[in-house]
């Protein structure tokens, strides 16, 4: 990365459904990325379904952390990588970051209140069969099964 101008970022929410963090997402990159690098980044273009707000390029670094409170220049203690869930919202992150389309804004919308059934296999490590979940009106799988009732339209809007 550029040396000279880094970013810093924070992301303590998904910027799509707005579900919070219990702790913060850092993701740092280089400031002048649009200058300095000449082709996007591709890791970024198949993670958004080449729906990004921005052309990002260059690389980009994420991991996990909690700010020391107590420490005056807000140090990132108990550095960890990122998981599938913090992956998420970095998607997100980038999907949602300067993204003034209908499309962004739709995402951002109403949202969905839906039940995520789990496999045999997720019973197993002991989650719970059911579990109650939001998830934007253009999420893939409510595309996938057509309109949604009128019933289900008054239901279920959050």
């Amino acid at each position: 990365m550029g040396t000279e101008h880094p970013r810093f970022d924070i992301i303590t929410r998904n910027a799509l459904t707005g579900v919070p963090l219990n702790y913060e997402v850092h993701l740092t990159y280089d400031d002048e990325f649009v200058r300095r690098y000449t082709t996007n980044n591709r890791a970024v273009i198949n993670a958004t379904s080449n729906r990004a707000g921005q052309p990002w390029r260059g690389p980009i670094l994420a991991f996990c952390g909690y700010i020391n409170p107590e420490a005056l220049e807000k140090d990132v203690v108990n550095v960890v990588d990122i998981g599938m869930k913090e992956y998420s919202y970095v998607v997100a992150y980038l999907i949602d970051a300067y993204n003034q389309t209908h499309s962004n804004a739709m995402l951002k919308g109403p949202k969905v209140r839906a039940v995520k059934v789990r496999c045999d296999g997720d019973m197993e490590n002991g989650h719970q069969r059911f579990e109650a979940v939001t998830v934007p009106r253009l999420h893939p799988q409510l595309q996938a099964f057509g309109d949604i009732s009128q019933i289900s339209q008054v239901s279920t809007t959050a």
